[in-house]
């Protein structure tokens, strides 16, 4: 569980805050849910016992963390399965979900869309990802080369360009950790040391 998940689960495991956000959500605040009457779903086994859409809300907010959960529903519940916008936004409330309501239909979400919406989410953000990644070996390469021809700190930020401060800070201290494998500059060897000196998470 991430540490976003944890501090969610942790923050909405408190009954009285549940029960809040519940009845804004469903009830438009009005206080209908009493604290002392809920259950964590974390702790919950048996969601079919719950007859309305707020089985499904419970069962998705304890498997949020389960990357095959969504899948596997969706084989049970079949290609129909919807649930209202209220329920979709409990949803979203209360993991870190970001299940788009936009395309709803009669006030209906379609869950086997939205696995697909989540998916190519995914895969757009795991491209940006290698793009960064790929920019980051580029400027370990660029940086590497102009220390090779004696260029110094300040040079080398200039030419490089970079308008993003944090780039800046994190382009000399990759400088800094480059400068102790003179003369060849090794880029892969470089980047190796620089993550050594990172903290360990």
């Amino acid at each position: 569980m991430s540490i976003k998940d944890t501090i969610s689960h942790d923050y909405m495991s408190d009954n009285e805050r549940f029960a809040d956000a519940f009845n804004y959500f469903i009830y438009g605040g009005k206080q209908v849910i009493k604290p002392e009457n809920l259950i964590d779903p974390y702790t919950m086994t048996d969601f079919d016992k719950l007859h309305t859409m707020l089985g499904d809300v419970m069962e998705l907010i304890k498997y949020q963390n389960d990357g095959n959960y969504l899948k596997r529903a969706v084989k049970e519940k079949g290609e129909n399965w919807a649930l209202d916008i209220d329920s979709v936004n409990m949803v979203n409330a209360f993991t870190t979900a970001n299940i788009p309501v936009n395309e709803a239909k009669e006030g209906k979400v379609i869950m086997c869309r939205m696995t697909e919406a989540i998916r190519e989410e995914g895969r757009q953000e795991g491209i940006q990802e290698g793009r960064g990644e790929g920019r980051d070996a580029l400027l370990i390469k660029l940086i590497c080369k102009k220390l090779s021809k004696g260029k110094d700190q300040t040079t080398i930020i200039e030419e490089l360009e970079l308008e993003d401060e944090e780039e800046q800070v994190w382009a000399r201290e990759m400088i800094d950790v480059a400068s102790d494998f003179g003369p060849d500059y090794n880029p892969d060897r470089v980047f190796e040391a620089y993550m050594e000196l990172q903290p360990k998470t």
